[in-house]
């Protein structure tokens, strides 16, 4: 709260109960959100999104960078590459909010990433939201659509920060679908023109159709400048978003990817019956009188703070003030620098590995695996998996370690990790004792050597 409350719980008024017009105010906001849901039910009748949606905070050195993200799986968010690569910056932390949870920032990494499909997949640990269904099937023309996302604009006229996990919504249709690629990046792809507006900061999120399907994921930084036709005819087209063209990458390009990432995202290939949504009728008029109430209990709430102090503070204004001084609320802390160390079993040669901040990177993980062409840390050894055996990676916990789908298995104080009935990931601690294929390590955390302020 912040000075609607006096000392021992009273109101400023002198009563132990907010004023009668507070209390008018809410009574109408209660009314007019239940009309707004009664229109929904009897319009569209479309899938809300915002709690499959997050707002991705990347901090680097100079700034502070945002975009938005969606949930395809348990864990893991789409966003765009030009997001996550941090305008070529390194980031030095990336969280992730939801707008019904603003008070848990949730620590993100890089799980895959093409800066030809400008499509980036994140995992973040701890995220318990639902996913939304991915349509890859075919669009029309004039198929209703609509854009959701957290525009940089609306940061700018909300000064205060009540209303930076809130998301922002714009309608429109599909102009026509064709192929072109990001900035000669060198691959085509399937591109869907729409005129849902888009604004920077709602960059890699979602296009949505009348049924909650996804069918295309913005992009507008790199839609900014693409080059379309073949030949002769090639020809590079500059954007003005101000021509209320906007672009998104077709669902099929990000269904192909999640197929192989085999992350358990429901895809589907049915054309949606709910494509144009009612605009008339009974829905609108529950929304006109939905407005007329929201109107009246504004004024209620305006009196309200006129006799009884001012209004509460929003949920996540302390993140707001924090991003706006340069920083992420709840950062942790370095990670410290963590050893692990064993002997092969045939040779007995000794192994040491070394983590810490510097060795993490941008994307905020390391593989552990036999071939130094493909893995971060190297353990020599037949029973481990070449190109990648097990993970490390920053989880909302601190480091996480996780299998990855090695052939001999990854085991933690002697449970194996995605068994059936297993954890998937585990916390890496002090004197955790691991086994890769047939390789013992033993875990060592010295807190001494924190790093601060990674370039």
């Amino acid at each position: 709260m912040r000075g609607a409350v006096g000392q021992g719980g009273q109101w400023r008024n002198g009563s132990a109960r907010p004023p009668a017009s507070r209390a008018m105010a809410a009574a109408l906001f209660r009314l007019a959100a239940a009309l707004a849901l009664a229109a929904a039910l009897a319009g569209c009748r479309e899938t809300d999104v915002d709690e499959s949606l997050v707002r991705v905070v990347i901090r680097t050195q100079t700034s502070l960078i945002t975009g938005t993200g969606f949930v395809v799986a348990p864990g893991y968010v789409v966003t765009n590459q030009h997001v996550v690569d941090a305008e070529g910056s390194r980031p030095q932390q990336m969280v992730v909010f939801r707008e019904s949870d603003a008070e848990h920032p949730h620590q993100a990494s890089v799980r895959w990433s093409s800066a030809e499909l400008d499509l980036a997949v994140l995992q973040v640990a701890g995220l318990a939201a639902p996913a939304l269904p991915i349509n890859d099937g075919p669009l029309e023309k004039e198929d209703r659509v609509r854009a959701i996302g957290f525009p940089g604009a609306s940061d700018i006229v909300d000064t205060r920060g009540d209303a930076f996990f809130i998301s922002t919504r714009t309608s429109g249709e599909v102009s026509r679908v064709f192929s072109a690629d990001w900035k000669d990046r060198g691959r085509r792809v399937e591109v869907v023109q729409h005129t849902a507006a888009v604004n920077p900061g709602s960059s890699g999120g979602p296009l949505i159709n009348g049924c909650g399907e996804v069918v295309g994921v913005n992009t507008l930084g790199a839609a900014a400048e693409i080059r379309a036709g073949a030949g002769p005819l090639r020809n590079k087209l500059q954007v003005d978003v101000n021509q209320a063209t906007f672009f998104a990458s077709h669902a099929k390009e990000l269904a192909s990817v999640l197929r192989v990432l085999n992350l358990g995202a429901e895809i589907r290939s049915r054309r949606c019956s709910g494509s144009a949504w009612r605009a008339a009728g009974a829905p609108a008029a529950i929304l006109a009188s939905a407005a007329v109430l929201t109107a009246i209990a504004l004024f209620y709430l305006h009196a309200a703070r006129g006799a009884g102090g001012a209004a509460q503070e929003a949920p996540g204004h302390r993140f707001t003030t924090a991003l706006r001084n340069g920083r992420l609320p709840n950062a942790p802390p370095g990670e410290g620098r963590w050893l692990l160390q064993g002997r092969l079993p045939d040779s007995g040669a000794e192994i040491r590995l070394v983590l810490d901040e510097t060795r993490m990177g941008r994307a905020g993980a390391v593989i552990i695996g036999r071939d130094p062409g493909f893995c971060d840390l190297v353990v020599p050894h037949a029973t481990v998996s070449s190109r990648g055996h097990a993970k490390i990676f920053r989880g909302a916990e601190g480091l996480m370690l996780s299998d990855l789908r090695s052939t001999n298995g990854t085991e933690a104080d002697g449970v194996k990790l995605g068994a059936a009935g297993k954890p998937d990931a585990i916390r890496l601690r002090d004197g955790l004792r691991l086994r890769l294929g047939g390789v013992q390590l033993s875990v060592k955390h010295d807190a001494r050597q924190r790093q601060t302020g990674r370039g």
